[in-house]
């Protein structure tokens, strides 16, 4: 009897295999490991009763992965031959059979890459690293310095991290829960966003933090980065911490060769936004140069907005210039919109006056909330809300776009994104509108998400014109923007109408 077991996986780096290898080998039975394009397929051979005890004992230790878009499992006739390399590369995260070790009898024992620990604890002046032979007396030292809010130091091979017992918000990079179950206390997770957390890889997510947790913690802000411990020392850690009702720890990235991995978690999708040890670069510098044709590359990144180039395409853009968006075809290029430079918010309002309408509108809004002063930089769309939440809110970008990830409604008043005849955005106006609502007294929560809203709108016409000019089908989408979950989900919603479109720091990185 034969049993394929099919993994859909997008990550190029196929640990996966090296987890159906180790454990098909352990189980003595016959079995090839084929891989076909996405698809990762496992054929094993033996008795009904021998498959499922298989099925059951070593499937189960396999570890999930935010990489794997779908599995299934099914009898064949024959098997195919394997056809890849066992990945080498190790990694030192906990997997489910390390837990389910520690839980059950609490023994030390390595991952299936044979490792412990590669974190090192700063400890009477010197970095220790972690062996079983000390790993009890470092968490004990670990565990007391927490315990009565003392700073530890740490390291592993990426870099070297400072954590806090308890929230520091303005000085973590991202906060720990002690354990999942602890999440709740101050932080808001979908079933989706939990699985991605327990996933191999343990990425970073963004989550809103609760109105009771902001309730009892004044500085909390409205959303915040999480991650859960990937290494086995800190699993032990925290679970010693979580005993003592001690369930969040402060995080602050000190020195990192590699950010840890970041994924945004749509309704459909999980998308990479910062790769970490899990994407090589080689590996990324591959998926650029897959060859797409017909399609759109669209960048929207938190410190700029711009159209990134790709090859081996028939349309593609390019993002050597941050104030300007040109699209190529063949050998000509054409520019289709430019970014003010306004140098300062005197000059902007020099511009907002220049007709009768700017002038009342003006006058009646500095009445009420006044106008900012000083230099600004208008070379990027995020850069365009960081101006006008200024103006609006007396804040910066963050808070536009926080209160329109908290917007509860379905639709936001419709913002001006309009370009002048000389194809340069007309950021006058893109302010005029906002003032308008801020004086009619729409909340600021209504108008950053109708900001978002009419982006979205803006970026869909764009798009509808150039599939008619130029024959495009498909769409990518990338950048940090996307890390913003309702933001992300309102552009699968609106652009998938017309185009297909994919939402990715690196193509072909999208797990569904």
């Amino acid at each position: 009897m034969i049993v394929a077991f099919r993994f859909f996986y997008t990550n190029k780096n196929s640990f996966l295999a090296y987890f159906l290898d180790y454990y098909a080998k352990k189980s003595t039975l016959k079995y090839t490991i084929n891989k076909n394009d996405d698809e990762i397929t496992l054929f094993i051979e033996g008795s009904e009763e021998e498959l499922l005890k298989f099925s059951d004992e070593y499937m189960n230790l396999v570890p999930n992965s935010v990489f794997l878009a779908k599995s299934s499992v099914e009898v064949v006739k024959e098997t195919l031959k394997t056809n890849l390399q066992i990945p080498q590369t190790k990694f030192a995260n906990i997997t489910p059979a390390v837990i389910k070790n520690y839980i059950s009898k609490a023994e030390i024992l390595p991952n299936e890459y044979d490792i412990i620990s590669e974190i090192s604890v700063l400890k009477d002046g010197e970095f220790i690293g972690i062996t079983s032979e000390n790993f009890d007396e470092l968490v004990e030292f670990c565990f007391l310095n927490l315990l009565h809010n003392q700073t530890l130091n740490l390291k592993n091979k990426n870099g070297y991290f400072i954590l806090k017992s308890g929230f520091d918000f303005k000085y973590c990079d991202f906060v720990m829960p002690t354990s999942l179950p602890a999440l709740p206390k101050a932080f808001i997770a979908d079933e989706k966003s939990l699985i991605a957390l327990a996933s191999f890889e343990k990425p970073v997510i963004n989550l809103k933090t609760s109105a009771i947790f902001r309730q009892n913690h004044k500085e909390a802000p409205l959303f915040f980065d999480v991650k859960a411990a990937s290494d086995f020392f800190t699993f032990a850690l925290f679970d010693r911490l979580s005993k003592e009702e001690l369930f969040f720890v402060s995080v602050k990235i000190e020195k990192s060769d590699f950010l840890p991995l970041k994924i945004s978690v749509s309704e459909n999708n999980f998308i990479v936004i910062n790769h970490g040890e899990f994407i090589s670069q080689s590996e990324a510098k591959f998926l650029e140069e897959k060859e797409f044709s017909n399609f759109a590359l669209f960048g929207l990144i938190c410190n700029e907005f711009s159209i990134i180039e790709q090859k081996n395409v028939n349309i593609f853009f390019d993002r050597s210039l941050s104030d300007s968006i040109k699209v190529y075809d063949k050998n000509s290029a054409v520019e289709l919109l430019k970014l003010p430079k306004f140098s300062s918010f005197e000059e902007l309002k020099d511009e907002i006056l220049s007709d009768e309408v700017g002038r009342t509108l003006f006058e009646n809004f500095q009445k009420e909330f006044g106008f900012p002063t000083g230099d600004i930089k208008s070379s990027s769309f995020y850069s365009l809300f960081d101006i006008v939440s200024q103006i609006l809110f007396g804040k910066n970008a963050k808070y536009l776009l926080d209160n329109a990830k908290d917007f509860l409604g379905t639709k936001g008043p419709r913002l001006d994104f309009l370009l002048k005849d000389t194809n340069e955005f007309d950021l006058a106006k893109f302010v005029r509108s906002g003032m308008s609502y801020k004086l009619a007294g729409v909340s600021d929560k209504i108008i950053s998400y109708g900001y978002i809203e009419s982006l979205v709108y803006f970026i869909s016409d764009f798009l509808d014109d150039l599939k008619d000019d130029a024959n495009i089908d498909n769409v990518i989408f990338t950048g940090t923007l996307f890390e913003e979950k309702d933001i992300l989900n309102l552009m699968e919603k609106i652009i998938s109408k017309q185009l297909n479109a994919k939402f990715s720091n690196y193509l072909g990185l999208e797990a569904r």
